[in-house]
């Protein structure tokens, strides 16, 4: 089984195939306004590269959010796109899940810790939900909400090591060398490939969905935006 992963909801599109015996391909560009210019291209060269024909995808997973809002819309329209095209299932993969997802894989001995991943929400906000590793499942503890940098210190994570990944960590990094904050609980912050959001790890999680009979209707999923979405007016 393959699976196509898409990933809009940063500044990085990112396109993955993921098989279940293990065959991976990612291709992404880091162009925060041209989403919709690259992500046909990015989705055209995976196949290519990949060796593979339309009829052998089996399904397609979408990042849905948090994060930015057009991204999010170009992301699933594709995606819902390709599926209703092709007739293969969709499922939509929570942007954050997918970021601690990733953690797990790339870390070793976090058992017990917990996981807070961050998508800069602009201004002084971060996307952000709770999660822990333990008995090989991610456990979602909070739910994904928007939150400023001085609400993330009133989590119920005292006593705990945290791991803080994703593109808004850094901002919350510095926010907490401003700041004094608690000390009884530990602050992480991996560097490399935990800093962005990947389609690998949308793909492998839709993987484990779809292989379970799990799918998403084409009518009704919807971007997790959190919060609402305001337009400026005309003055």
């Amino acid at each position: 089984m393959k699976i196509l992963g898409i990933e809009t909801a940063t500044s990085i599109c990112s396109v993955a195939i993921v098989g279940d015996d293990g065959f991976t391909i990612e291709r992404h560009v880091n162009s925060k306004r041209m989403h919709s210019e690259k992500i046909i291209f990015l989705i055209d060269e995976c196949i290519k590269e990949s060796m593979s024909e339309w009829h052998s995808i089996n399904g397609v997973a979408v990042s849905i959010g948090p994060g930015s809002f057009t991204g999010l819309r170009i992301g699933l329209s594709v995606g819902k796109g390709l599926a209703f095209s092709t007739g293969i299932p969709l499922v939509g993969v929570p942007t954050l899940s997918a970021l601690a997802y990733q953690l797990v894989t790339k870390e070793k001995n976090i058992s017990e810790c917990l996981i807070l991943p961050m998508i800069d929400a602009r201004r002084d906000e971060v996307y952000c939900a709770l999660f822990q590793w333990k008995n090989g499942e991610i456990l979602e503890l909070q739910p994904p909400d928007a939150k400023p940098l001085d609400q993330i210190l009133s989590l119920e994570i005292a006593g705990n090591t945290v791991f803080i990944i994703g593109d808004g960590a850094e901002k919350f990094k510095e926010y907490c060398k401003k700041t004094a904050f608690d000390k009884s609980y530990s602050y992480i912050f991996p560097e490399g490939e935990v800093s962005n959001c990947n389609a690998i790890y949308v793909a492998r999680m839709g993987l484990k969905k779809i292989s379970a009979g799990i799918c998403d209707d084409l009518s009704s999923i919807e971007p997790l935006y959190v919060k609402e979405f305001f337009t400026t007016g005309k003055k």
